[in-house]
């Protein structure tokens, strides 16, 4: 019907805009075929030929780059550019250290201590590094519970939505941590988007296992879920201090980072 049709155009928008607002919208086609093949069903050509439009847009951001207004080969070139990205390393070495990062991530998501605004993190040149081979194993055994709780939701379909919230969290950090390399291997701030899906996990298993305990039980689940919120609106406003000017989050990142050139003179300027 005609609402059906308005509402997707609204979608095709939205993607569009995102598009030209933030690069790590490009994963957005991608997260959208992931949730309309594990919670809907219908010909696969017909869904095919409706996701088609969404996945063009991913154009956007390429083009955006290097320009349309280009020939051909100076378009291809482009491409390239883009794709080797900002930093010295080279795609191999920035994807091996990004198993440690998203590693990073995660401990960040589950304990916020040692936050830091400029990391100094080294790259990786080698595989079989423990900084590397340890991390990669961590990330196959979670991306491989996503898979058995897809399958396991078969008999318990809220399940769906834990397997749902992993595979999220590494589609929409995939801009960042994959074979582009970037200026700065690691940056806190790029697990905004990727951790709600590690949260629609945590929350959907919590609903889960509360639903099995007995009355007595769950007053303490309930209250042991307070004082979590509780624990990091603490820490949040001890870390909001550190950020309370340029000169105090950048003295608390030379501490973290005491060899970064970068930072010690943004901090001689903040001084300045």
């Amino acid at each position: 019907n005609a609402s059906r049709y308005a509402l997707y155009a609204l979608s095709l928008l939205s993607a569009v805009l995102a598009m030209k607002t933030k690069e790590n919208a490009f994963t957005l086609p991608m997260v959208i075929t992931l949730y309309e093949f594990l919670f809907f069903t219908g010909r696969i050509k017909k869904r095919i030929l409706w996701l088609m439009p969404m996945f063009l847009t991913m154009l956007i951001i390429p083009l955006s780059f290097i320009g349309i207004d280009k020939p051909v080969g100076e378009i291809i070139g482009g491409l390239d550019a883009v794709m080797r990205g900002s930093s010295q390393a080279s795609r191999v070495d920035y994807l091996l250290t990004q198993f440690r990062v998203i590693v990073t991530y995660v401990r960040i998501l589950f304990l916020p201590v040692n936050q830091n605004f400029a990391h100094d993190y080294p790259i990786y040149h080698s595989f079989f590094n423990l900084h590397v081979f340890i991390p990669f194993i961590f990330i196959s055994l979670i991306l491989s519970g996503a898979v058995y709780l897809y399958f396991r939701s078969r008999s318990i379909p809220d399940l769906r939505l834990i397997s749902i919230g992993i595979v999220w969290f590494f589609i929409t950090l995939a801009v960042e941590s994959s074979i582009i390399p970037l200026s700065m291997p690691i940056n806190e701030y790029r697990v905004y988007l990727p951790s709600a899906g590690i949260f629609l996990a945590l929350v959907t298993g919590a609903m889960l296992l509360t639903a099995k305990l007995t009355d007595k039980r769950k007053v303490c689940a309930i209250i042991f879920a307070m004082l979590i919120p509780f624990i990091f609106i603490c820490a949040t406003y001890a870390r909001n201090d550190v950020w309370k000017s340029k000169i105090s989050l950048l003295e608390d990142t030379v501490k973290k980072s005491p060899v970064s050139p970068v930072v010690h003179n943004n901090l001689g300027s903040a001084y300045l």
